[in-house]
């Protein structure tokens, strides 16, 4: 039988496999009025593309245009409750599954697909449908070899199961829906800590804020710095060729132990890599602008490409307030100013080891990286949180789905 493994009780019929060109005869894409004309823009239309289907619901876009590009370039104006997709740029796995519905009346660009509301099919239901198989439209059904993309008629061909009883659809619609609700709502817990803590670091790092040692007295003036005073260059070339991990840094989590990583492949050549012991630091020049460094403390010794940049800290600088610095706005400044390069800038040692930082004793250094420590803790696990919901959502959608 055609029925999904999840139920609401009381439905006990098959579902019917029809297509989704079955109910939209007409699914609508947009276009991109002329940048030459001015007056197409900056009108009170709101004009979204596909880089905005983020939430469920939309309300606002980046853009807006004049009723003035509505005449001259066709494009429709979507009543709210629209349903839009991207159908563009789903190469890369962020786009493919983009979806979400409008609140207020809006047209589109070039780059999503509208589904107008329905009689037979609820959209909210629809929605949810698309995020579940999203992924794998786009891996299957998209056309192209750099951009890959659906066309409406590709879209219409697609296959789907829906419930013989509307009702139905309501009822898986609005449980789900209450799970986008309780994401949402995590998601803004989450933005409101990361703001915080981002004010608090601005203050500290300012000295607008300050610390008292245990009992109750002002701690020494904070001193200016050279980072070359502070740290030291390390990083030897892993010469031995000895298999230590393969570690990666991204500008979200920091070191990353690349698992899939094969030491036969020509193209590692482990005896360039650098050593990369615990407790030192590492960072990609070429992306230091962006967060790409890292305390590593994932594993006794690692190794990273030769490209990075490794050093550790002396006494007199504790790793996690220099690593918390490093987060902060002044460092980031610092470190555009210092870069080099005609294509890419670069932040070598040697210009790194240039930039001063504000340094306090090493007491305060252990306060502030404490507090700062426990308000990311706090994050984490309200990511944590989220990551469970989404999860649970996710599980939910593959049993009340066929």
């Amino acid at each position: 039988m055609n029925t999904p493994n999840l139920r609401f009780k009381g439905f006990i019929d098959s579902w019917k496999k029809c297509k989704i060109g079955d109910f939209f005869e007409h699914l609508a894409t947009g276009s991109t009025p002329s940048r030459l004309k001015p007056e197409y823009f900056n009108g009170d239309i709101p004009w979204i593309s596909s880089g905005e289907l983020k939430s469920h619901y939309v309300s606002s876009t980046k853009e807006y245009i004049t009723i003035e590009a509505i005449k001259k370039t066709n494009l429709k104006i979507h009543p709210a409750g629209t349903l839009f997709i991207a159908i563009t740029g789903l190469e890369a796995k962020g786009t493919r599954s983009s979806a979400a519905i409008n609140t207020v009346p809006m047209t589109t660009n070039q780059s999503c697909l509208a589904f107008p509301l329905n009689k037979y099919i609820v959209l909210d239901f629809l929605y949810h449908w698309y995020k579940k198989n999203g992924e794998q439209i786009g891996i299957t059904f998209t056309q192209g070899t750099k951009q890959q993309s659906l066309t409406p008629n590709l879209v219409k061909n697609l296959d789907i199961y829906i419930p013989n009883e509307k009702i139905e659809q309501v009822k898986i619609a609005e449980f789900l829906n209450l799970y986008d609700q309780k994401i949402k709502l995590q998601q803004e817990r989450i933005d409101l800590l990361k703001k915080q803590k981002k004010g608090f670091m601005q203050k500290i790092f300012s000295q607008k804020l300050s610390f008292r040692d245990e009992n109750g007295q002002e701690f020494p003036k904070w001193e200016k710095v050279r980072l070359g005073k502070l740290t030291k260059k390390t990083g030897k070339k892993n010469s031995k060729g000895i298999k230590y991990p393969i570690a990666a840094i991204s500008n979200k989590k920091g070191f990353i132990l690349e698992g899939g990583r094969n030491y036969s492949n020509a193209d590692v050549d482990i005896k360039a890599y650098k050593l990369v012991h615990q407790n030192e630091f590492a960072y990609n020049p070429a992306r230091i602008n962006v967060g790409s460094f890292g305390l590593q403390n994932v594993t006794d010794t690692t190794i990273v490409s030769s490209l990075y940049v490794v050093f550790e800290t002396l006494p007199e600088l504790i790793q996690s307030y220099l690593k918390a610095y490093m987060h902060s706005r002044y460092f980031n400044q610092d470190v555009i100013k210092n870069t080099e390069g005609s294509v890419r800038e670069y932040l070598f040692y040697e210009n790194f080891a240039n930039i001063k930082i504000p340094l306090p004793c090493v007491a305060e250094q252990k306060k502030i990286a404490e507090f700062l420590t426990s308000l990311d803790s706090k994050i984490i696990l309200e990511m944590q949180i989220l990551e469970h919901l989404d999860n649970q959502k996710k599980s939910f959608m593959q049993q009340m789905f066929i």
